[in-house]
C-alpha cells in the first residue's frame, strides 16, 4: 500500500515538475551554445532566465516558460539589440514601430517590437504541450525538438531586429 501511493505520488511530482525540466534543459542548451545565465527569476510555475548572447544583432534574451493548464506553456522570448547611441532618427523610427505594432499581439505568433531610446526588444510567444518536448521516461526531454524550437524562434527574432542594429 505504501509502495504504490509513493507511486502516485512521485508520478504527480513528476508530472508537475515538467515545466522546471524543460526549462533546465533550456539552460543547458543555450549555456553550451556559450550564452551565460545572468537572471533567473523562478515561481511556481513559471521559469525565467535571460542569457547574454552579445552577438552581431542581439545583445541578450529572455526566456519565459509559463505552465498555464496541465502541460499547456506558454514559451516567450524577448530579444534584445542595443545600440551605443540614439539619434533623433531613432526617436521617429520609434513612433512609428509603436503604431504598427498596436495591433499585434504576440501570444498568436506575431512579433511585436518596442524601441526604448538605444534598446530595441522584439517579443513573440506561442502556446506549447510540454508533452511534445518529454519522452516516456522520467526526465527524459526531447532536446533536439526544444533545440530546433528555440532556433526557429531566435532566428525569427535576429531577422526582425537586423534593420534596428547600428554598426
Amino acid at each position: 500500500m505504501l509502495k504504490s501511493l509513493t507511486s502516485v505520488f512521485q508520478k504527480f511530482q513528476e508530472w508537475s515538475s515538467k515545466d522546471e525540466i524543460i526549462f533546465g534543459e533550456i539552460v543547458r542548451l543555450m549555456v553550451e551554445r556559450g550564452y551565460p545565465l545572468i537572471g533567473f527569476e523562478a515561481g511556481e510555475d513559471r521559469q525565467c532566465g535571460r542569457f547574454l548572447l552579445d552577438q552581431d544583432v542581439l545583445y541578450a534574451v529572455r526566456i519565459v516558460l509559463d505552465k498555464k493548464i496541465g502541460s499547456v506553456s506558454v514559451l516567450n522570448l524577448t530579444a534584445e539589440v542595443r545600440n551605443k547611441l540614439a539619434d533623433p532618427d531613432d526617436m521617429i523610427s520609434m513612433f512609428k514601430t509603436d503604431l504598427m505594432n498596436i495591433a499585434k499581439i504576440p501570444l498568436l505568433g506575431q512579433i511585436k517590437l518596442n524601441h526604448e531610446y538605444n534598446t530595441i526588444y522584439a517579443t513573440v510567444s506561442a502556446f506549447k504541450s510540454l508533452n511534445t518536448y518529454t519522452g516516456s521516461r522520467v526526465g527524459e526531454v526531447n532536446t533536439d525538438l526544444l533545440r530546433q524550437d528555440l532556433d526557429e524562434i531566435l532566428n525569427r527574432l535576429t531577422e526582425e531586429l537586423r534593420r534596428f542594429k547600428k554598426k
